[in-house]
């Protein structure tokens, strides 16, 4: 870890501290490479001797704290700040959980062989930080760890999720009685949390927790999981995608995918359409894409969802109503089939699902060779380019997909016979 070198040498006389989740993970056997740091004094001088060995962009996170962030060369994030009242011990009180309010200072970092060594017995732990993380607890430093940032309700929940520990009953109770404050913080912020929560595949239990802690119809607007059958549901739902390790196969990015199983449900029983969720998405300020990609998923599941018998009788409204879609098909596959394990008809159900994806997987295949273009459409037809081009290119492509034509030569025979009567009348 280079940075951690450079970050001792360029260090004069100030004390620097790193703290938080850095020393948590180390303690956890689990990779951060970003950094929290706690300048003593000199923070504008240290954070610019830094940035100019290592950085690629500086940016102020914070005007009245003075919270720089510099983004290394490799894309790295290294925070620098002064500490909260001017003292160390006073900035450790005003942190949210336990497990985060540690630290130690920088020379006790030893540096060998690429690697680095926390001197463990050279941590500062004032609030029990490194016994909750033996006991698996989020508990909170203060009982005003809410009000000072009412952003802490979600991290409690992503922290318990992300680390698969249980949230101090104290501080779930705190929890609780705030969850209105929620609303007061900035959208683009609860996005960032969101996207850490749903990161990775989420166990039942913390799943659980936190549809029942009344987060889900805060932020999301689904009352759906108020009825313990659907919540029942959602939770075989995510037992199956986890047995069947399908997120380390699915294609979308891992919040997305978690973020169309929440919405599932109410979709597909017309508590919320495909809009009005993908507008909430766009209220935490997603990317576009992933709106997009969010919308359109849950649209094709509920159209095949709907008419399912239909499809599976008709190869041409498969390829007329599913195929030129951006989505992948696996991931609707997956999700889908999530949603039929709780109908009688199950596995009938899920057996057709598999068959109408295999369809347009196989349409997909057989597409992959472009066998003829407009400029040889136009000369067999000896027609001018234009929107008839296009037209008959869009035909070819259909009886492509469904195997009616496979050759270049079944295609020009498919042109000359279907198109050039037509262009002399």
């Amino acid at each position: 870890m280079e940075y951690l070198a450079e970050l001792k040498k360029i260090k004069t006389e100030q004390d620097v501290y790193i703290v938080g989740g850095f020393i948590r993970d180390y303690l956890l056997d689990k990779e951060n490479k970003d950094i929290d740091l706690i300048v003593m004094s000199g923070l504008n001088r240290y954070v610019k001797d830094f940035f100019e060995s290592c950085g690629k962009k500086k940016l102020l996170l914070d005007d009245k704290r003075q919270i720089y962030r510099v983004v290394t060369k490799r894309n790295i994030f290294i925070d620098f700040s002064n500490p909260v009242g001017q003292d160390l011990l006073n900035d450790l009180g005003h942190r949210d959980f336990t497990i985060n309010s540690m630290a130690i200072e920088l020379d006790h970092i030893v540096l060998k062989d690429a690697n680095y060594y926390l001197k463990k017995d050279k941590i500062i732990d004032l609030h029990g930080g490194f016994l909750d993380l033996q006991r698996e607890k989020i508990r909170m430093v203060d009982q005003t760890f809410v009000r000072d940032d009412p952003l802490r309700i979600l991290r409690a929940y992503r922290f318990s999720i992300n680390l698969d520990f249980k949230i101090e009953k104290k501080t779930a109770t705190i929890i609780d009685k705030n969850l209105y404050l929620l609303k007061s913080v900035k959208n683009e912020r609860i996005k960032e949390e969101l996207i850490k929560t749903f990161n990775d595949k989420i166990n039942n239990e913390r799943l659980n927790n936190f549809l029942k802690s009344g987060l889900i119809n805060l932020l999301f607007n689904i009352e759906t999981y108020q009825d313990e059958n659907n919540l029942d549901l959602l939770l075989k739902q995510n037992n199956y995608l986890c047995k069947n390790n399908i997120f380390a196969n699915k294609n979308i990015k891992n919040y997305l995918f978690y973020l169309s199983l929440l919405y599932l449900q109410p979709i597909i029983k017309g508590d919320i359409s495909c809009r009005e969720a993908g507008n909430i998405l766009k209220k935490y300020t997603f990317s576009k894409k992933d709106v997009e990609v969010f919308i359109k998923n849950l649209e094709i599941i509920k159209l095949i969802f709907n008419d399912i018998n239909l499809y599976v009788n008709n190869r041409e409204l498969i390829y007329d109503h599913l195929f030129d879609q951006e989505v992948y098909f696996n991931d609707i596959q997956y999700l889908l089939c999530s949603h039929l394990i709780n109908c009688e008809r199950k596995v009938n159900l899920q057996e057709k699902v598999v068959y109408i994806i295999n369809e347009l997987k196989l349409m997909e295949n057989r597409l992959d060779k472009k066998l003829i273009n407009g400029d040889q459409v136009i000369e067999i037809l000896n027609i001018k380019e234009g929107r008839k081009v296009g037209e008959i290119l869009a035909q070819i492509k259909k009886q492509k997909a469904l195997k009616k034509l496979d050759t270049k030569e079944e295609i020009i025979q498919f042109i000359k016979k279907k198109f050039k009567k037509s262009n002399k009348n």
